[in-house]
């Protein structure tokens, strides 16, 4: 459940943000891959107590993106 908790605060940071836009798709434009990246992080929180935070990332193929269409 963790898990699935970090995604859904990535995606409301990636759209508090702005980070990027999903636009209707073109026609004849394939739709860019991506993949969740997850990891395990354990830290110290204020207090000198280990934590454990579940963190994702949501990440696309870069070398399939074209200049100016893709990306700026």
């Amino acid at each position: 459940m963790e898990w699935r908790a970090a995604m859904e605060q990535e995606i409301d940071f990636i759209r508090k943000n702005k980070t990027w836009r999903l636009p209707d798709r073109a026609v004849r434009r394939r739709v860019l891959k991506r993949k969740w990246c997850f990891t395990v992080k354990d830290e110290l929180d204020k207090v000198g107590n280990n934590t454990t935070r579940h963190k994702a990332r949501l990440c696309f193929i870069g070398n399939r993106q074209i200049k100016e269409l893709d990306l700026n």
